[in-house]
């Protein structure tokens, strides 16, 4: 069964950035998470949310649609 949350370190390595940089996406809401016992789970749709925001920023023409598999940017 595919788990619904991310560990902190793997959804840093996603997002393609620090772990303390993946703690102020949680911090600020941008990312939702829970603590459980000092460790850090991410909920997957969250990312998700996160991971099509950062590239619609990066690839505008990607932008209207529900998914990336038909722009040229070569992102999935």
């Amino acid at each position: 069964m595919k788990s619904d949350r991310t560990t902190l370190a793997d959804a840093a390595a996603r997002l393609g950035t620090t772990t303390l940089n993946t703690l102020l996406h949680i911090k600020s809401g941008t990312l939702v998470a829970t603590e459980i016992e000092g460790t850090w789970l991410i909920d997957n749709r969250s990312l998700e949310d996160l991971l099509a925001t950062i590239h619609t920023r990066i690839n505008p023409a990607c932008a209207p649609k529900t998914s990336c598999g038909g722009c040229s940017c070569g992102a999935r």
